[in-house]
């Protein structure tokens, strides 16, 4: 039987060609990450930024969501935990479409139900309709 003849040059282009795959593949998922913690962060700050007593409000909506559920793609080899649902706190001028963040987290989030609550400049708060 006579075994098939590769040259070491060969076997180095297909280890790189097959190392710039997987790096890109990493890149690719922990870019996704970055982006899903970074949305996750305004929106803690946006919170921490309104009055006590919408905090108390979506305090409540929180505590009753449940947390998290198997994470989409292969965002699990990246310990990257995936969300139930995502309750946005944003500051819209315009109650009535929906922001672009909640259309970029239901990307960043295809496995979770994005729900939202517009706060007015004067910190006060009202459930946003949360259409389709």
């Amino acid at each position: 039987m006579k075994f098939p003849r590769y040259s070491l040059r060969m076997l180095l282009v297909l280890i790189a060609l097959v190392s710039v795959g997987q790096s890109l593949f990493v890149a690719y998922h922990r870019h996704w990450i970055h982006q899903r913690h970074e949305l996750l962060e305004r929106d803690r700050a946006r919170l921490a930024a309104t009055s006590q007593e919408s905090q108390r409000w979506l305090w409540r909506e929180y505590a009753m969501l449940p947390q998290f559920k198997d994470p989409p793609g292969c965002l699990g080899l990246f310990h990257e935990k995936g969300m139930a649902s995502v309750h946005l706190t944003l500051t819209v001028d315009s109650p009535k479409e929906v922001p672009q963040e909640v259309e970029l987290a239901r990307r960043l989030f295809p496995e979770a139900a994005v729900t939202w609550t517009s706060i007015d400049k004067n910190g006060n708060f009202f459930p946003a309709d949360q259409g389709p």
